[in-house]
């Protein structure tokens, strides 16, 4: 006789016997492990326990052996955290607790994790019987685990079957080609385009087109190619570059605080990457009763961002600074606040003027173009010489305010996005900066 081995029970013989007549079956739910006592046991059909169990747990897997029809194979897996003992003894109870089956096994010590070691183990249990559909192994799929061997039969077999989800236009999936009248009639939506199909349309499309443009006839007026443009050279200049680079879309940001702005698909597909213009808010200016200096323009940060994946991009505009305010003496205007895209890349507010020089500009930062709008202008005199009367600077930038006050006057505030304000004069308030602001293009 083999020095490992399992058999039947007293107890399962005649379970076993009993469901073979009577048309029954004997459910198995548990397989238990055991030390032994210490030492490699013989099995004995007189058993009615383990000599000294250590661990009862449900079954993971039963199958019939392809082999071996009349056995039947029993798997548990015993995961790293559970051991601590020597493996020698193993045996098979049913749902009223009786002991099945009882074998011995290989002396096997199974490590726990605390011990340095750790690894996961499969016991298999085969037992002999004459009739196999006697026996019912019940197993719990919510407290067992899977072998290694078991998922990757289970994954190789569903990976060769054709029991797969439909293909859509968002998710991978299996699909179905139409033939190629199908395709080219366009009639079959719930099959793929077959590419003959395709090929025969685009070549009926090409042949329609051709007869079209011959028989096309000339018109009299000039067709409008936007709004209140009567040729194609005025609605490019409508249009301004914008057009003529190639883009679609335009999103604009001009006021003072914070957006979140969702990332429209396109460019979160990665199908077009966009191009973002980033301009710093201008300064306030100074005032004196010589001239105050105008305002520093923005700075101004130019990027090329790809945004596939992103959902929302934080964009913040910088609020314009103030104008010197009304008062005798001198005083300087505020900085302009800072703008950005997220933290792709951003543009620095322009500096305050002073109570006489012009504020400098802020400048880009992270860009792949960094540059400023320009710093504000200095006081000077109306004409140029020392007896002429005083006037504030301008402001820094393209948006800045063009002409510093003369005597007695206010100085202008900015007139567009990332400007400086006017310098002030005799006593009179300096100008406001202008908000910053951020263009988006794709």
């Amino acid at each position: 006789m083999p020095q490992f081995y399992t058999l039947p029970t007293i107890v399962g013989e005649a379970k076993i016997a009993n469901a073979i007549a009577l048309g029954g079956a004997v459910e198995i739910t548990d397989l238990a492990i055991g030390d032994g006592g210490g030492s490699l046991p013989t099995p004995d059909s007189d058993r009615e326990s383990l000599v000294n169990e250590v661990r009862r747990a449900a079954i993971n897997t039963s199958v019939v052996d392809e082999d071996n029809p009349n056995w039947i194979v029993v798997e548990q897996v015993l995961p790293p955290d559970i051991g601590g003992w020597t493996i020698r003894e193993i045996g098979l109870y049913d749902t009223d607790g009786d002991l099945i089956a009882y074998g011995n096994y290989p002396e096997t010590y199974k490590p726990v994790l605390s011990e340095g070691s750790g690894r996961t183990q499969t016991i298999r249990f085969v037992m002999q019987v004459s009739d196999t559909a006697a026996v019912t192994l019940k197993v719990d799929p919510s407290v067992v685990l899977a072998t290694r061997e078991y998922v990757d039969d289970e994954i190789t077999e569903h990976a060769q079957s054709r029991n797969h989800p439909d293909a859509t236009t968002t998710a991978k999936g299996m699909v179905q080609f139409g033939t190629s009248e199908e395709t080219r009639q366009g009639n079959r939506t719930d099959r793929a385009a077959h590419l003959a199909g395709v090929k025969a349309a685009v070549d009926k499309h090409k042949e329609e087109s051709q007869a079209h443009n011959a028989s096309k006839i000339a018109l009299s007026n000039p067709v409008k190619q936007a709004p209140d443009a009567e040729n194609v050279d005025e609605a490019l200049a409508a249009l301004g570059a914008f057009a003529a680079d190639g883009y679609q879309n335009i999103a604009v940001f001009d006021t003072a605080g914070v957006t979140e702005w969702k990332v429209p698909q396109i460019l979160k597909d990665g199908r077009r990457k966009a191009y973002v213009v980033v301009d710093g808010a201008g300064a306030g200016a100074g005032r004196n009763d010589t001239g105050g200096g105008g305002g520093g323009g923005g700075g101004h940060a130019e990027k090329v961002i790809d945004l596939t994946g992103v959902e929302t991009v934080t964009i913040t505009i910088g609020l314009g600074g103030e104008g010197a305010p009304d008062g005798i003496g001198k005083a300087d205007g505020t900085n302009g606040g800072t703008s950005s895209f997220g933290e792709y890349h951003s543009a620095e507010g322009g500096r305050g003027g002073t109570n006489w020089f012009g504020g400098p500009s802020g400048i880009g930062i992270g860009g792949d173009i960094n540059t400023s709008l320009g710093c504000g202008g200095s006081a000077a005199r109306n004409d140029g010489n020392s007896n002429g009367r005083y006037r504030g600077g301008i402001g820094g930038g393209p948006g800045g305010n063009t002409t510093g006050a003369d005597a007695s006057s206010t100085g202008g505030n900015a007139t567009g996005p990332g400007g400086g304000g006017g310098g002030g004069n005799e006593n009179a308030p300096g100008g406001n900066g202008a908000d910053g602001q951020v263009i988006v293009r794709w």
